[in-house]
């Protein structure tokens, strides 16, 4: 029975710890800004290709020629609606 009683309270000493470790990277994330690790492979809508942050959404224009992202980070307007 003790046995359980531990596991319960490691379980939830854990549950703490993730939960602090996302506040923390919460605010490091609005302190410093998205540093856009994660993007998404290329999309072309007209005559614009681009690729986007999986984190935040923001756009960067992509050179189909130079397979290379270009420009600065931008976020769509359109995608508010």
């Amino acid at each position: 029975m003790q046995a359980v009683g531990i596991i319960e309270n490691r379980y939830r000493a854990e549950e703490a710890g993730a939960a602090t470790a996302l506040k923390m990277a919460g605010g490091l994330s609005r302190l410093f800004g998205c540093w856009h690790r994660e993007m998404s492979r290329p999309f072309t809508l007209g005559h614009e290709s681009y690729r986007v942050c999986l984190s935040c959404g923001a756009r960067r224009n992509f050179d189909l020629k130079r397979w290379k992202m270009t420009g600065a980070y931008y976020f769509d307007s359109a995608a508010g609606r």
